[in-house]
């Protein structure tokens, strides 16, 4: 992966539950890491849905594996700038001991 390729700035997050005062679990994201990424669509549809146009997006997001990426799992997001994306999958590339990673997203809707 050549450096200059890496001009996305992403924002990796994770999930954290506490319960509240009505014992409902409350949810909370932290960051994880802010890392330089390359960022490539690979597919988009739109539909319609309850009378209205919705969108899905699919984008792969390339950035280096180091200490603060290895434990990047699919229950995390990528935010970049307002926008949010759910992980589908993580891919360590190459396997064994990688050199970078592959984060397959989905864009996340407006209401989640």
């Amino acid at each position: 992966m050549n450096p200059g390729d890496l001009d996305t700035k992403i924002v990796i997050q994770t999930p954290s539950r506490t319960p509240n005062a009505m014992g409902a679990q409350d949810e909370s994201w932290s960051t994880v890491a802010t890392e330089w990424a390359a960022k490539k669509h690979l597919r988009g549809q739109e539909y319609e849905q309850a009378q209205q146009i919705a969108s899905e997006t699919e984008t792969k997001f390339t950035i280096w594996f180091n200490s603060n990426t290895s434990g990047i799992a699919p229950k995390d997001k990528v935010v970049e700038g307002s926008t949010e994306y759910d992980i589908l999958a993580v891919l360590p590339i190459p396997g064994g001991r990688p050199e970078k990673i592959e984060l397959l997203t989905k864009r996340r809707s407006s209401d989640a």
